[in-house]
Formats: structure tokens, sequence, C-alpha cells
């Protein structure tokens, strides 16, 4: 019997290891409830939702909420106690955090209709750069256009100023061409 209790007491403290480590590397966590109120997400479904996440670089992992509540405390996280409660799955958004809440609200509203119910994975919260985001901020994240397009907007924002300057300094130099062409024709002429 000893010997049992060892495997339990480590493939435990490995649980814990694993929740924080993808916890440390995560860029945002977002908490949800696979059950709901209509029997929950099947393993096909919860295996379609792991691939839509993982193709923006996330992943969804079912926790035991007493091991994820010992993780958040020893990293000093004591606020996510409340989403801790019933049965509880985490999507741990690696690269963009708005790419894993679209993905993950995107697979929700698919189950809805198929459901009729409010959609599940239903959101519980997120923790995303130290701070706690409600349901309709998870839902309101989702909404922000994807990291790529941010930058090129942001790029297309820096060049404008550059661009307006060239242009300004291509126009000047072309009134001067102008102005040249217009006196040497002037002087051809006479």
């Amino acid at each position: 019997m000893k010997g049992t209790h060892k495997v339990t007491v480590a493939r435990k403290e490995g649980m814990i290891q694993d929740i924080s480590d993808r916890m440390k590397r995560a860029q945002i966590a977002i908490f949800t409830d696979y059950r709901g109120k209509a029997g929950g997400l099947s393993v096909k479904d919860i295996t379609q939702l792991r691939r839509k996440l993982r193709e923006q670089k996330s992943e969804y992992m079912i926790v035991k909420n007493t091991m994820a509540g010992r993780v958040f405390h020893e990293m000093g996280i004591k606020s996510l106690d409340a989403y801790l409660e019933n049965p509880t799955a985490v999507v741990f958004g690696y690269d963009d955090p708005v790419a894993a809440a679209k993905a993950l609200l995107d697979f929700a509203k698919e189950k809805k209709s198929a459901l009729n119910e409010l959609g599940i994975p239903t959101i519980k919260g997120a923790y995303l750069s130290g701070k706690l985001i409600d349901p309709a901020g998870v839902r309101e994240l989702s909404t922000l256009p994807a990291k790529p397009i941010l930058v090129a907007k942001l790029l297309g924002t820096l060049q404008a100023p550059i661009s307006g300057l060239v242009n300004v300094m291509a126009g000047t130099m072309r009134n001067f061409v102008n102005v040249l062409d217009a006196i040497r024709s002037q002087k051809e002429g006479s």
C-alpha cells in the first residue's frame, strides 16, 4: 500500500507542476465550465476544441480545482478561487490572448446552436497580465483585431508621417523642375 500512496502523491505533484508550468508560460488563462446544465461537452467536442485552440498556440486542460487552487496560491494569485467552483477547464493562451479568446467563443457559439443553451464551454472569467477579467471582458477581448492586424495598423500609422514628408519633398522638387523647364522653354522661345 505504501508504494501506491507514493505513486499517487508523485502523480499529483506532476499535475501541479504541469499546471504551474502552463500558467507561467501563458499570456492568458481563461477559466471555463465544460459541463453546463445539459451534460456538457463530449470527448469528441473537447478534442475539436483542443484542435481549434492548438491552431492559435493555446491549450485546453481540464484541471482539478484543489490542485489549480494550490498552484495559484503558490504563485501569489489568491483572487482566482471564485473561478474554481464546479468542473473547471482552463484555456492557456501562449501567443495571442485575443486569438485564444476568439477561438473559444467561436466554438461556444457553435455549441450554443447545437444544444440550444448558453453555449458550452461557459466562461467563468480569465486572468490576463495580472488582472482578473469577467466573462463580459473576455467576450470584449475576443472582438479585438488579431495581433498581426494590430501590428500592421501600428506600422501604417508610424509610416504615414514619413510618407507624407516624402510626398511633400517630391512635390517641391517636381515644382522646381517644372519652373526650370518653363524658364528653359521661355528662353528657347525668345
